[in-house]
Formats: C-alpha cells, structure tokens, sequence
C-alpha cells in the first residue's frame, strides 16, 4: 500500500510531495519524493553494520532503489541538476537532535565506479529533504514493528556471520589453547617426579649434603650480629704483632720516642788557647 502525504520543508525551501511505501518483511519504508529542483527514492530501514545487539538502533538513508553498486541504482536522486549517489548511515534520534539543522555533505557521481564531493548548496538542499523524510520516519506509529520486523529477517543471516567470524574463530583459539595446556600439565607431571625423587635422596631436608647440593641451592650464612651496645657492627679485632725471635715486630707509629733527658747530646770544643803577639 502506498500512502502519499506533502512534508512540510524549512525555509525558504517549499514543501515536499513524498510517496510512502511499506515493505512489511523487512522493516524498509520507500519515499518518492518531489519538489522544486529535486526527485528521486530514498530508502530508510533498520541497520545492522557495527551492531553488537539483537534490535538495532541505527537506520540507512539509502539513494536510489536496490542494487549492489550505489552508482547503479535506479531513481537516485536528483537536487539541482546533480545526481546524489550513496547513502548515509546515522542514530535518527540523535541526529534529529543536532542544531545546526543536520547539513550532511552529500556524494554527487562521476561514473560507475567513482563519486565526490556534491556542491554545498546542493547538499543543503539534500539536507533539509533527508531530515523532513527522517522526521516523518522517527514520528510514524508503527515505528517499532518495522525495527522489530527488520530484526526478525536479518537474524538468520546475522547469526550465520556471527558464527562464522566470531565464534568459530574464538572457538578454534580456544582448543588450540587447551591442546597446549594438556601439554603443559604433562610436562608439569613429569617435573613433578623429578621434584619427588630428588626430595627422596635427600639425608636430611633440613641440612641438605653440600656435596649433593648445588652451590646456588645451599643456604646463605646469617649475618654478624652488631654490636650489643651501639646496635652498629664493628669491624674485626685487630691482630697482635707477630713475633721474630724474641723481638716484636712492630708498626713505625708503635716506637717509642725517647725523653730529652735520655738524648745523648757531644761533648763542647775544648777553648782554644790564647795567642802571644
């Protein structure tokens, strides 16, 4: 059933004369348009790209009737003489909301394979219908059923991509996984009996054989204790002067220095004799 209604567009375009058709299957709603300087189909539905949950949130304003190519679909529209190819994807309840009126810089085509930038005007224009269109999408009452409708017959394709790029990958990884950790339990076992062995042929856990024992596994001897009064530790004692016969030898600063009572000091010249002229 097709239902046909006149959008009101803001100023200073005029109003929109639209075309409504309900796909029930897929949750589609087609929009032929019709204004001054602009016609065409734009297609709005439910949209799954980057959805991680069963009921989307997204829509896809699509340009043009169904086709694989975006260039190759029928009835693009066209705004100003210049044909609007793509589509856009958006959150229709935040873009609804933005103030700056929802400009969206459109795609104009070259040839089949190539697209650029449409003039600003243009997109303007492509603007203001592509918001009135979203705008009576987001208000329709049966919003709901289309999104849940869309939901129901892309589920089987969703889940036939979910598990083939997610789960069977995820599951691979995981029984690679376990593969190695029964390896390592293995191993682990084997080591285990090595340990037990190796405990056993111990004399006494406590004070290992150093013959037997490695000398990076032998126990470390405690520390000096410090010193009992001043809690600092003091070096060695020094060791007493070895003894050569019956004399001690003895550091330089050990010497003793004599008295000067005891230095022996020579005798005073005799006075020489008086010379006779």
């Amino acid at each position: 059933m097709t239902d046909r209604r006149t959008l009101p567009l803001p100023s200073p375009y005029t109003d929109l004369n639209t075309a409504e058709t309900i796909n029930p299957d897929t949750g589609r709603v087609t929009y032929r348009f019709r204004a001054p300087r602009a016609a065409g189909t734009t297609v709005i539905g439910p949209e799954f790209r980057g959805e991680d949950s069963p009921i989307p949130t997204l829509i896809y304003a699509q340009f043009g009737d169904d086709a694989y190519n975006d260039n190759d679909r029928a009835d693009r529209p066209v705004i100003n003489g210049v044909t609007i190819t793509g589509g856009i994807i958006l959150n229709p309840t935040e873009y609804l909301a933005r103030p700056d009126g929802g400009y969206i810089g459109l795609r104009r085509s070259i040839d089949r394979w190539t697209n650029t930038s449409a003039p600003v005007a243009t997109s303007r224009y492509g603007s203001a219908i592509i918001r009135t269109l979203l705008t009576a999408w987001h208000e329709r009452p049966d919003r709901d059923d289309l999104i849940h409708a869309a939901a129901r017959h892309a589920a089987p394709r969703r889940l036939a991509e979910l598990r083939r790029h997610t789960i069977d990958p995820i599951k691979a990884q995981i029984d690679k996984l376990s593969d190695q950790l029964v390896d390592h339990y293995a191993l682990a076992g084997q080591l285990t009996r090595l340990a037990a062995e190796y405990e056993a042929t111990r004399t006494d856990p406590q004070h290992p054989d150093p013959e037997r024992t490695p000398s990076w596994h032998r126990p470390t001897p405690p520390p000096r204790p410090p010193d009992t009064l001043t809690g600092v530790r003091q070096p060695p004692a020094a060791r007493p002067p070895a003894a050569v016969g019956r004399l001690a030898v003895r550091p330089p600063h050990h010497r003793r220095i004599p008295s000067p009572a005891q230095v022996r000091r020579p005798p005073s010249p005799a006075p020489e004799p008086a010379r006779t002229p």
